[in-house]
């Protein structure tokens, strides 16, 4: 066996290749759904709200046993220690709306609505449902990818609105007592710390995992084979490389971001 032959069946020429695969898928989709007569409006907000109510009850625990744990009791507590507790609110609501909200929030997009996103389109594949629709014409990409992956957009979105209204409620509601500061401290620190720049990329980091989650569903839908194992195989692996990408993404979009807009780096207070 030649190298080259090696390195064709090795394993990390089929993750190169799969790689690809999903960035050629991309463009495609966005040019689909450009393409008139747009029609998959009402689709994707039905798709989204599917999405939607499958994350939002472990969504919401999730936020507030982070914010309960990290924010108050670890967090929290650091501050009230070293007398800088008004200060705390603020910290805790830039570094929610940069990091913790937003792969909390992702990860779990990814693992509920991102699989279910996989099987339902490996499960299709293995039936040859893809084939027989093709048979009638029917574009299975502007009839089933398109819709699912902007549904996919729109959930990524209304969830990390979500995701954010929930740790800023729950620590309004039990911080002050515990940290013996009144609301109005809250309330002064989050005001000063809130920027729409921050907002703003926040809501676009999420609009682009979702994408990235829908796409990676989508492929590896699209790619199924094996029958019911397969399945579960292109199921493993969307959630595998969602977490992963999601990880790297927030951190490299942060990097630039703050390396961009240095003045955000100042907690004020």
């Amino acid at each position: 066996m030649t190298p080259v032959e090696a390195f064709a069946g090795s394993g990390v020429y089929e993750s190169l290749k799969t790689a690809r695969d999903t960035f050629l898928l991309a463009p495609r989709t966005l040019r689909l759904a450009a393409k008139l007569p747009i029609r998959w409006v009402p689709d994707a907000i039905v798709e989204a709200n599917v999405n939607i109510r499958r994350c939002l009850i472990p969504l919401t625990i999730s936020q507030a046993i982070w914010i309960a744990g990290f924010g108050i009791l670890n967090f929290g507590e650091v501050a009230y220690t070293l007398g800088v507790a008004d200060r705390a609110p603020g910290g805790v609501f830039v570094g929610f709306t940069r990091e913790v909200s937003t792969w909390i929030t992702m990860m779990i997009l990814a693992g509920i609505a991102g699989s279910a996103l996989a099987a339902d389109i490996g499960a299709r594949k293995i039936r040859e449902e893809l084939d027989a629709m093709a048979v009638l014409g029917v574009d299975t990409m502007r009839t089933l990818i398109v819709p699912r992956v902007m549904g996919m957009v729109y959930a990524a979105l209304v969830l990390g609105l979500i995701g954010l209204l929930v740790p800023i409620a729950t620590y309004y509601v039990f911080t002050p007592a515990f940290l013996e500061y009144t609301p109005s401290v809250y309330r002064e620190s989050w005001y000063l710390n809130i920027q729409a720049l921050d907002l703003l990329s926040t809501f676009f980091k999420h609009a682009l995992m979702g994408f990235f989650i829908a796409m990676v569903a989508c492929h590896r839908g699209l790619a199924t084979k094996g029958g019911a194992e397969g399945v579960g195989v292109a199921v493993t692996q969307t959630v595998v490389v969602s977490f992963f990408g999601i990880w790297m993404f927030n951190s490299v979009f942060n990097i630039g971001f703050l390396t961009i807009f240095p003045d955000l780096l100042v907690l004020k207070g």
